[in-house]
């Protein structure tokens, strides 16, 4: 996810720690390159720890003297979470709706605060840490079965290598809309499909039209519906139907709070809850 990379994660983390130094005990790690190469040397233990506690005491020793700042995980987490927000979203565009998650994480992936959970928490199923060679293990252990065409490109291997941590999660707990927003309309959600399209669908009583002409969307692109729990957006399009800014993989499930955008540029039509007070 371009702009979502760990070294992304790094450099938000290396600026608030910094500024944390500067606040707590008017140090400034980025005044000069040793004390700033440091601070980012030791910003992967820092991390793991954080991933096992709420709080540390962090301390940086720079031309002998030392300087200790103390910080809470909730806000380490909030520095990067638009960027983990991001990744749940891509992962909920790239699950097919009925299916359930396993995620891969690498050791250093793991140690990441908060990330693990918020997937399993956003997304639903479980992740597995595996060890940081598992991947180079299981290429090498599979070089026969690749073959030595250089033509040929692999996508994709069987898991390989020790899982060393498993955590389960029952599922997201978020609420199922009631209603998709188009513009300043609401319409009411039922299991009978709410279809969306660009016009040219007629005897649809449930149907939405994109105004506009907008390049890219199918007479029928789309449709939401309700199914026992579950709200599902399908896709019915040649030109795709994104969620929260990714394209879906045929369909997902939905959540009070998503966006659909259908089009180029692209309209965008909201899904929320009514709730009674």
């Amino acid at each position: 996810l371009e702009g979502s990379g760990v070294l992304a994660l790094y450099d938000a983390w290396v600026r608030w720690f910094a500024a944390e130094f500067v606040r707590q005990s008017r140090f400034d790690p980025l005044h000069s390159a040793p004390s700033e190469q440091a601070l980012f040397d030791a910003l992967p233990a820092w991390l793991s720890s954080l991933s096992d506690h709420e709080s540390q005491t962090l301390s940086l020793s720079i031309d002998g003297s030392s300087y200790a700042i103390e910080v809470d995980k909730v806000d380490v987490v909030n520095v990067v979470f638009e960027h983990y927000q991001r990744l749940a979203d891509l992962a909920r565009a790239m699950l097919a709706s009925g299916e359930t998650p396993v995620f891969q994480l690498r050791d250093r992936t793991t140690a990441l605060p908060g990330l693990a959970e918020l997937l399993v928490t956003r997304v639903g199923g479980s992740f597995v840490a595996q060890e940081d060679d598992s991947m180079l293990r299981g290429v090498l252990s599979r070089l026969s079965a690749i073959g030595q065409n250089p033509a040929r490109m692999v996508r994709e291997l069987p898991v390989q290598g020790e899982v060393v941590g498993v955590v389960s999660d029952e599922g997201p707990a978020h609420g199922v809309p009631t209603h998709i927003l188009l513009g300043e309309n609401a319409y009411p959600l039922s299991a009978e499909p709410v279809v969306i399209g660009g016009g040219g669908a007629p005897g649809l009583t449930r149907y939405l039209s994109i105004e506009g002409g907008l390049a890219g969307v199918s007479s029928i692109h789309c449709e939401v519906s309700l199914e026992g729990s579950q709200c599902l957006l399908m896709d019915r399009s040649r030109y795709g139907t994104f969620l929260n800014g990714s394209r879906i993989n045929g369909s997902a499930t939905l959540r009070a709070g998503d966006t659909i955008r259908v089009g180029t540029p692209g309209q965008e039509l909201y899904l929320i809850r009514e709730e009674a007070f």
